[in-house]
């Protein structure tokens, strides 16, 4: 949040300008530079902790070009460095609804002014160090939405000092405090929960994934949280079942015949078992307090397909049919060729990872980023 803040107040001057694809926003165009700045001044720091987005900039810096919308991102709404905690910013008051910063911003942006002794930066008050620091970062920006790509300057004390500030902006005993008075004061009340019972449990030095988050706060759950966390478990294992099948398919058989399905192991048991899986989530999600009904229906539409499968080969066809229309709402083509003899995949769709554990979760839910937020503001 920190992050954001910071660059909220940067970029609020180039709030109605788009970099030459006439999509990038100057947020995105400042993430090019801090990312390019970090890889190339923090490589040892970015081997012990990883930075979403830091690999994708090595690998275009690798290759001798800069981040741009081509090698890295064109909307910042739920990816790059900042993106997954936007929803929580707006609901803090850090952002306001168009992306601008909100009081909570400018009160993180002076608590780190204080913690850096770097006073202007938040008043642009070019008299101080601090002032002209955030001139030279909009200087970076605003070339580089003209330019279409990172301008950021390479090797200089500015572009080092910019990846320390990012890499360290949260670490400042007044931030920190903010950051948790801010945790605990967000008016989404399942959230708030989530943030209370987070913080009961051990601190780790790994992190947590998803799903371990959910297991440790469901004992201490309220009902409406338990339900959301039901929800979830149950869908994800609908959801696992679905994909393993479908991936597990594609890289067992070159060429998929109705005779080839019918004695796949994994397939036997996903169509045993798809009813019951899809028939518990649809119950669970239609519990949820208030939009329950409206998910439970969109999950219903997701396992039509497959839902009344009496065998492998009608459950493979069901998720074939909801490969194919999910590709065609994408514009995208299929990962199968359909030929008389059978189904081919695609050369470039053979290759599948291992199937999940049934249990484990495949989308994200952010609990392992609220998860580290909280550790990060003890």
């Amino acid at each position: 949040m920190a992050r954001i803040a910071l660059s909220a107040v940067v970029v609020q001057e180039f709030s109605q300008l788009r970099s030459t694809d006439g999509t990038t926003r100057a947020d995105i165009v400042l993430e090019w530079n801090v990312l390019e700045s970090m890889v190339r001044h923090q490589r040892d720091e970015l081997k012990l902790i990883p930075f979403p987005g830091s690999s994708k900039t090595a690998r275009a810096l690798a290759g001798g070009g800069r981040l741009s919308p081509t090698t890295y991102l064109r909307g910042p709404r739920v990816f790059g460095f900042t993106g997954v905690y936007r929803p929580y910013c707006v609901d803090t008051g850090v952002l306001d609804t168009h992306g601008d910063p909100g009081e909570a911003a400018r009160d993180l942006v002076e608590a780190w002014e204080q913690d850096r002794d770097l006073y202007g930066f938040l008043h642009y008050d070019l008299s101080t160090e601090g002032g002209q620091l955030r001139r030279w970062i909009a200087i970076s920006v605003e070339s580089s939405l003209r330019a279409g790509e990172s301008r950021v300057e390479k090797h200089t004390a500015r572009a080092k000092e910019l990846a320390q500030i990012v890499s360290t902006v949260g670490e400042g005993p007044r931030v920190r405090a903010l950051l948790r008075a801010q945790l605990f004061e967000t008016s989404h009340v399942l959230r708030k929960e989530a943030v209370e019972l987070i913080d009961q449990l051990p601190a780790t030095t790994d992190g947590a994934p998803d799903r371990s988050v959910a297991e440790a706060i469901r004992p201490g759950a309220s009902d409406e949280l338990a339900r959301v966390l039901d929800a979830v478990t149950r869908f994800e294992r609908l959801a696992v079942t679905m994909d393993n099948c479908f991936r597990s398919t594609l890289s067992t058989f070159r060429l998929i015949t109705p005779e080839a399905i019918a004695t796949d192991e994994l397939l036997r048991d996903g169509a045993s078992s798809i009813r019951r899986c899809a028939d518990e989530a649809i119950a669970a999600v239609a519990a949820i307090d208030q939009i329950g009904t409206e998910l439970s229906e969109r999950v219903a539409e997701l396992v039509a397909p497959v839902r009344e499968a009496t065998g492998p080969v009608q459950f493979f066809d069901g998720l074939v049919n909801r490969h194919l229309a999910v590709q065609q709402a994408k514009g995208k083509s299929p990962w199968i060729t359909d030929l008389e003899e059978g189904w081919v995949p695609r050369q470039l769709y053979r290759e599948q990872p291992e199937p999940r554990d049934v249990d484990g979760w495949m989308h994200p839910y952010r609990l392992s980023t609220l998860y580290s937020f909280v550790e990060g503001t003890r």
